[in-house]
């Protein structure tokens, strides 16, 4: 438990200097050693998702340089390189959350949680494939929202919990379906249910998805 209690504590003091990579690889490391707890596994997702988002700007930003005629290759190169960086991380993490999601848990929060993250990994996964594998990607995120959504179910309306893997699943239809419609009932729903819980929307705050 010490080298955990360690190796987390430096992968909290890494993600506050905005060393990415290096709070990645301590949660690496982390989950190598057994399950996660739910605290040990937000913080594990998390670190993951900065390290995807920061990848995914550098891919925007580089593909500037791509409708340049003299450096169209060169982009298109760097950003291929960048895009597998991605999809290596996107399924090392969904790995990790599958294997949780499926495990007996004493709280149902914790089952959403781990459902909600592989779905994600899956979107984000999608956002850089292609053709059958943008397909196959875009099913499995589908699942593991839809799994993340039943366990859901159990939880209140305006539990956080609830609350983002709704959103989350609406960010999916929006940008990988491109089914707005879709994407817009489902989160006034989840949000229209959450505001009729008489005294659980005050007070609280919410992290929502990006």
């Amino acid at each position: 438990m010490q080298k955990n209690d360690d190796l987390i504590a430096r992968a909290r003091m890494a993600r506050e200097a905005g060393r990415t990579a290096d709070a990645v690889d301590f949660m690496r490391k982390v989950a190598a050693h057994g399950m996660l707890s739910q605290s040990e596994g937000e913080l594990y997702a998390a670190a993951f998702k900065v390290a995807v988002k920061e990848l995914l700007t550098a891919c925007h930003l580089i593909d500037r340089f791509s409708d340049q005629k003299p450096h169209r290759a060169v982009a298109e190169e760097y950003i291929g390189k960048l895009q597998g960086e991605i999809r290596s991380l996107c399924r090392e993490c969904r790995g990790v959350a599958d294997v949780h999601a499926e495990r007996e848990t004493p709280s149902g929060e914790e089952t959403v949680f781990w459902h909600r993250v592989s779905g994600d990994c899956s979107r984000l996964l999608a956002e850089v494939s292609v053709a059958f594998n943008r397909d196959a990607a875009a099913s499995q995120a589908e699942v593991s929202y839809t799994a993340a959504g039943l366990a859901a179910a159990s939880l209140s309306p305006a539990h956080p919990g609830r609350l983002a893997t709704a959103l989350n699943f609406s960010l999916f239809q929006a940008e990988i379906l491109e089914d707005v419609a879709r994407a817009c009932f489902i989160a006034k729903g989840a949000l229209d249910d959450a505001v009729g819980v008489d005294g659980l929307w005050g007070g609280w705050e919410y992290s929502l998805p990006d």
